[in-house]
């Protein structure tokens, strides 16, 4: 089943084509790899699959509306604290099943620390986390490397082999495709203009 449909769209921003009557289909439970370089088009599809922007013209069909995103860029709010953050965005996990989390991805000593205060890859683990634990049949990812180490870079990997044994689909742009191994089904490439 399709669970992703782009038939025909187009996007421009003022006088730079970006893409132009591109179609594609993501099917349930694959893994889709997006790659070109910076300023292909990638976030911007990203974004117009989400509704986030609309594309000038094409249909987009989206059969689940059970959707986690993890874009490229996020601004978080400094004063609030990992723990308080993730309780709001994982509501079914209880305080042991966060302690776990947290420990796996090396974030347990700093979760009274307030959001503020983390690095990027700090809040590149927090998005991902997240996502990961979210209950979606959809899972979008923008540059979802940026700022981790190796070790995360494996972890993180190692999940997307489990939510897609699991039935999961997974979308993921990048512009550094060999990391990524024989995760994707397919690889769509991207030749869009500057953004």
């Amino acid at each position: 089943m399709k669970i992703i449909e782009l038939n025909n769209v187009s996007k421009r921003f003022r006088y730079q084509k970006v893409f132009e009557n591109f179609s594609f289909f993501v099917n349930k439970g694959e893994c889709i790899l997006l790659v070109g370089a910076n300023g292909s088009g990638k976030s911007t599809l990203i974004r117009g699959i989400l509704g986030l922007i609309g594309f000038d013209s094409g249909l987009v069909r989206i059969r689940s509306d059970k959707i986690s995103y993890v874009p490229e860029r996020f601004s978080f709010p400094e004063f609030v604290t990992l723990k308080a953050f993730l309780k709001v965005l994982l509501l079914d996990f209880n305080d042991l099943e966060l302690y776990h989390i947290l420990d796996e991805w090396g974030l347990l000593c700093d979760s009274n620390k307030d959001l503020g205060t983390f690095s990027k890859g700090m809040k590149q683990k927090v998005l991902l986390i997240q996502a990961i634990h979210s209950d979606s049949d959809i899972l979008l990812f923008d540059e979802p490397l940026s700022g981790l180490d190796n070790l995360s870079e494996t972890r993180l990997i190692r999940k997307l082999e489990v939510l897609k044994s699991n039935g999961k689909t997974i979308l993921i742009a990048s512009h550094n495709p060999n990391k990524f191994g024989n995760l994707p089904d397919r690889i769509i490439k991207l030749e869009g203009g500057d953004l």
